[in-house]
């Protein structure tokens, strides 16, 4: 006997019933009213960045100028749906009214992927009340926690879905109106995200694979939506990479070890279950199985077929990102299947059957929670929603209690799905309220690290975050040293805008992937970049380097206020010159254990002083050896400071040593060794 949670009704598929309709409106509210205000508002600050001050940057200056540019220079970037829709916000000139505007209008947009999602289900067959339930599991998703963020993927969402519901229309009904459907909104989703380029080839091969191989049938159903997709394919590559795909097109560069690929392939595997919430997961499995082997419509061959590409296609992106760029579990390109898979097990509730997959994959489930607990994988947690709420549960318990409770979870949930695989329609509900209630916790939880994600972030900003435009100290040059913090530095950029250009000395890292001038330093100490000498004011990331400058004053100075570290100069001549640059005294004063100390030339000799201090709880003396334009050791007993001077002699060129010290320490990933204060550099005499 069939549930009459997802019994198939014999109403006419896809029909919005008022009362349904009245349901699904108020969920998608409360959705939107609760992440803003629960989930939106308490991030101080954007945390996921370069990418929430990329789109941020494009917003802005579509505003201000009409054109996307990011620091002054054009930005050949695709996804500029998402900047042009937020652009309204920036033309108020508050970047903290623009955030909150845009997180606002963002927990709409990805709410309102809970709409597709239902009708999804109402097209399949299900039941009005199952699809509701499938929606609010949509609307609980932790996924859905981008949706505070300042990224596209809350644009695309409801995109993506509303494609895929098209595209099972157009394949069962084909009509010029459903192809032009799934046109439009493949090609928003695209705009918005441009990896989602992948639905075109996907909704063909899809059909061609519901007709059984026949070209003509497909051409039949989808030859307006084929032609118009190939013709925009012709016209981009026409146009070339760097137009097509701007700032992507490191993606034709880019290649990984066979070793790293396969590791990547075995943690999505692993992974991707627990994201999705296990409970449904073998379930849905099994459906998809069926409906693409032995569908029992066309609609149904058509959801199957698309959400089996879509989804092989997404964790093949995601492999590729997490192999080549960030080493991550790369939740955040897969979850847009997700709310799929809960379609899938609707299918499979109604069909029943496959007991022994559904149980054979739910007691695999279970070995892996045991074996492999979700703790071992914290460190690559970046764009994992999921593995955030991991981070979130392990400081609240413990590493080792945090474990055994996730791994104790995970067992519980798929013992749910092995109960509920044994009679499905008659267990179908039990196991969507799960899944509702597990997603709901793991949602708190993301959203909890979240937040705390933010808070650090927003104490590393003075109190004032638009400190730099408040200074008054006109067109400001981020200069970035060795050893900096590309993240502080890219919150500095989001929140004032007389920021308009990064330079990058020696060694030092790229704040993102845009304007990153590299400067060569003259034997004057006068920066140099591609368009030529840097002038007016400058802001120097103390991170990790000491610099002081020439013919500039120090307007004001974070280093040692426990926030991230950075000075600005303002220029009291012509230009600012680097005079000196010690790489490895860090914001706190804290020395590494290796580094350098550039000085550049004068017309005198001149003295460098450096104050050495060991902390009385450190046991043992420490030597600091200098070698180079200098050689000299110097040892310093614990409890003690001792005062050391190296001579710079004058002359036309930068005088340099390197030190080494034979004991260290560790604070955070630095290995330090001695507290310093800044340096003196004073006339021999």
């Amino acid at each position: 006997m069939e549930s009459a949670a997802v019994v198939r009704t014999r109403t006419t598929p896809s029909v919005l019933v008022v009362s349904d309709g009245l349901l699904l409106g108020t969920l998608v509210g409360l959705s939107t009213v609760i992440r803003f205000f629960l989930s939106a508002l308490p991030l101080q600050t954007p945390f996921y960045l370069p990418d929430e001050y990329t789109y941020s940057a494009l917003a802005r200056s579509i505003a201000e100028t009409g054109r996307p540019i990011i620091r002054g220079v054009p930005a050949h970037f695709p996804a500029l749906l998402e900047p042009l829709l937020a652009a309204p916000f920036w033309t108020i000139g508050d970047p903290d009214l623009a955030f909150r505007l845009t997180q606002a209008e963002h927990a709409l947009a990805i709410s309102l992927g809970a709409v597709p999602v239902y009708l999804l289900c109402r097209r399949l067959g299900l039941a009005s009340r199952f699809s509701i339930g499938v929606a609010t599991l949509v609307l609980v998703s932790p996924n859905l926690i981008l949706g505070s963020l300042v990224v596209a993927d809350p644009i695309a969402y409801p995109l993506v879905l509303g494609a895929v519901y098209a595209a099972v229309v157009a394949i069962e009904r084909p009509s010029r109106r459903a192809q032009l459907a799934v046109v439009g909104l493949v090609g928003l989703a695209t705009f918005a995200r441009i990896q989602y380029v992948l639905l075109a080839p996907v909704v063909i091969v899809a059909t061609l694979v519901v007709e059984r191989g026949s070209v003509r049938r497909t051409w039949r159903k989808l030859g307006l939506a084929t032609s118009i997709f190939v013709a925009l394919t012709v016209l981009a590559l026409a146009s070339g990479p760097h137009r097509l795909l701007g700032t992507y097109e490191v993606v034709f560069h880019l290649h990984a070890p066979l070793g790293t690929v396969v590791h990547q392939i075995g943690m999505h595997a692993l992974l991707i279950p627990f994201a999705a919430g296990i409970v449904l997961v073998p379930g849905a499995l099994v459906g998809l199985a069926r409906g693409v082997v032995r569908p029992a419509s066309i609609a149904e061959s058509a959801f199957a077929t698309i959400t089996a590409l879509f989804a092989l296609g997404l964790i093949a992106q995601a492999i590729f990102i997490g192999s080549t760029i960030s080493g991550n579990f790369g939740e955040r390109y897969l979850f847009f299947f997700f709310p799929l898979l809960a379609v899938a097990f609707g299918l499979y509730a109604v069909r029943g059957g496959s007991r022994v997959w559904v149980l054979v994959l739910s007691g695999l489930f279970v070995v892996l929670a045991m074996r492999f607990p979700l703790s071992h994988y914290t460190a690559v947690s970046s764009d994992s929603t999921t593995l955030w709420a991991v981070d979130r549960v392990e400081a609240l318990l413990g590493t080792a209690t945090g474990a055994l409770a996730l791994s104790v979870a995970g067992v519980a949930l798929a013992s749910v799905a092995a109960y509920v695989g044994w009679q499905p329609q008659r267990r179908a509900s039990l196991a969507l309220a799960v899944a509702i209630a597990a997603q709901a916790a793991v949602a708190v939880a993301a959203t909890s690290w979240a937040v705390g994600l933010s808070t650090v972030d927003r104490h590393a900003l003075p109190a004032d975050a638009r400190w730099i435009d408040d200074a008054r100290v006109g067109r400001v040059t981020l200069v970035e040293p060795p050893g900096n913090d590309f993240g502080s530095g890219v919150e500095q950029l989001f929140w004032n805008r007389s920021i308009a250009r990064v330079t990058l000395l020696p060694y030092a890292t790229d704040v993102d992937s845009h304007a990153n001038y590299p400067v060569r330093v003259a034997a004057d100490g006068a920066l140099v970049i591609p368009s030529g000498t840097v002038s007016g004011s400058v802001l120097v990331d103390r991170a990790s380097t000491w610099t002081t400058f020439a013919g500039a004053r120090l307007v004001r100075s974070t280093a040692g206020s426990g926030i991230a570290p950075f000075d600005p100069w303002q220029p009291t001549g012509s230009r600012v010159r680097l005079a000196a640059e010690v790489a490895g005294l860090r914001g706190d004063n804290w020395l590494m254990h290796l580094g350098w100390i550039t000085v550049w030339p004068a017309s005198v000799p001149r003295r460098l002083t450096l104050t050495l201090a060991l902390p009385g709880r450190l046991a043992a003396a420490d030597t600091i050896h200098f070698t180079g334009d200098a050689n000299a050791s110097f040892t310093v007993q614990p409890n003690q400071k001792r005062t050391i001077s190296l001579i710079v002699p004058a002359g036309t060129r930068p005088w340099t040593v390197h030190w080494s010290c034979d004991r260290y320490g560790y604070r955070g990933h630095s290995a330090v060794s001695f507290l310093s204060a800044p340096p003196r550099i004073t006339a021999v005499g």
